[in-house]
């Protein structure tokens, strides 16, 4: 029996369509279950616009220390800083970035967006930079909160061996400000899902999603036996709390079969 046939049996019994690929930070992969398969992304495409974001910065056409101001017109509806500040408030882009990928600040992120379609790049230049990464099934459609839009067939999109590679990319990147986009990673909000399944106190820069029905978690693990990364996505989850379990006993596994013997990431 494969070490890993505990990590399999447990995703195939599970209620929803789960996907997931371990690698490490340099990109071996170490397992692989339905990592192909192309699942909404919810906000797990945040990431790909921060990666984003900070290539056109690099190349000049945007400059993070800008600001933008908040009005109601441009609110969206979430809990994150943004998504709750007053009317009128100011914004530097390098701000957003942070809120976006910390909190998953939906307000935050459709600025953002807003600012890329006012330098002529919107979404495409999301889907080329993608497919110059080697992203090749992960595709920006919509705003946040546009559900008008993901009904009619215009959803972003995703695959487990995708957003692992992008996490591959920001582990290895040489660029410091692409680097430095894992930074508030390290302090993601939502805690039920990877984490939970580590042992407390585990440094993990993470990036959560979820939807009706999706639940989805990617990070660098900072573990005894070597970093590794994991990209845990599920849909057709008949509830959150059935998804966040799942995930995370994943995790426990992963981290377990890593971290047992002779097991080493990087």
């Amino acid at each position: 029996m494969s070490e890993w046939d505990e990590l399999t049996t447990w995703l195939h019994s599970r209620p929803g369509h789960y996907g997931v690929q371990v690698c490490t930070p340099s990109g071996e992969v170490l397992y692989s279950y339905h990592a192909d398969g192309v699942q909404p992304a919810a906000s797990l495409i945040k990431v790909p616009i921060a990666l984003t974001l900070d290539h056109y910065a690099r190349l000049g056409a945007l400059h993070m220390t800008e600001t933008v101001e908040l009005t109601e017109t441009a609110r969206t509806a979430g809990d994150g800083t943004v998504d709750t500040a007053a009317a009128g408030t100011r914004w530097s882009y390098a701000t957003l970035i942070e809120h976006m990928l910390r909190e998953s600040d939906n307000t935050a992120s459709n600025l953002l967006l807003t600012l890329l379609e006012q330098r002529g790049l919107g979404m495409a230049a999301v889907n080329a930079l993608m497919q110059e990464l080697g992203a090749f099934n992960t595709r920006l459609q919509r705003r946040f909160m546009d559900f008008a839009a993901a009904q009619a067939g215009h959803d972003n999109l995703t695959t487990p061996a995708d957003m692992a590679h992008l996490f591959v990319h920001l582990a290895v990147s040489v660029q410091p400000t692409t680097h430095a986009l894992l930074e508030p990673l390290y302090h993601t909000v939502v805690q039920e899902k990877i984490v939970a399944g580590v042992p407390y106190g585990t440094r993990v820069a993470h990036k959560t999603g979820d939807l009706p029905g999706v639940e989805h978690d990617v990070g660098l693990v900072h573990a005894p036996n070597g970093s590794y990364i994991i990209a845990l996505l599920g849909n057709v989850i008949p509830d959150p709390a059935t998804g966040q379990h799942s995930l995370a006993q994943a995790s426990h596994i992963i981290y377990t079969v890593l971290n047992t013997g002779d097991h080493h990431g990087a």
